[in-house]
């Protein structure tokens, strides 16, 4: 065999490898399952979502998403939570009445919301999650005192926090 026919071979089975790898990883991804528990659970097989009512919890890649009702949408892994909704991711904390997350891009918003992302904590009038690290808040307020009425805070039009490393205010 020849070093052109042998580095074509070398070539294609690289090829080939990294497209069955990708190929895998995406069916792994998809495999893992959103787990909803609540009081009363349901699922509605015609319109693919499941209802959870009553203390539900809903867990799926390293988040936690609470709340007294959720709607999840499965096969667009689109939840929608009402009434004391909370999203943990780590040691980070977004409260809110309402929300919206996709368990799959790992974004979303909550109207009038507050956040725990220590050091910092605040308020806004709306947060969007807009990246599995990145949240983005409008209209609020951040500071590092942790008391429900701060002693002190600084108030901005923009909130952009990096979770785990930095906050940007302008």
């Amino acid at each position: 065999m020849d070093k052109n026919c042998f580095y074509k071979y070398i070539t294609c089975f690289i090829f080939c490898w990294v497209i069955a790898s990708t190929a895998l990883s995406a069916e792994q991804k998809k495999k893992n399952p959103i787990d909803c528990q609540g009081d009363k659970v349901e699922y509605i097989k015609e319109e693919k979502k499941v209802v959870g009512t009553g203390n539900v919890v809903v867990t799926y890649e390293g988040v936690r998403l609470t709340a007294d009702k959720i709607v999840i949408y499965m096969d667009t892994q689109d939840a929608l939570a009402y009434g004391k909704a909370v999203l943990y991711k780590d040691n980070n904390v977004f409260y809110g009445e309402n929300l919206s997350y996709n368990f799959g891009t790992k974004k979303g918003s909550i109207i009038d919301s507050m956040f725990e992302a220590p050091p910092w904590y605040g308020r806004g009038k709306k947060m969007d999650k807009i990246g599995d690290e990145t949240v983005l808040y409008r209209k609020g307020y951040f500071t590092t005192c942790e008391n429900e009425t701060p002693h002190y805070r600084m108030v901005s039009n923009r909130i952009k926090i990096y979770l785990g490393d930095k906050l940007v205010a302008n």
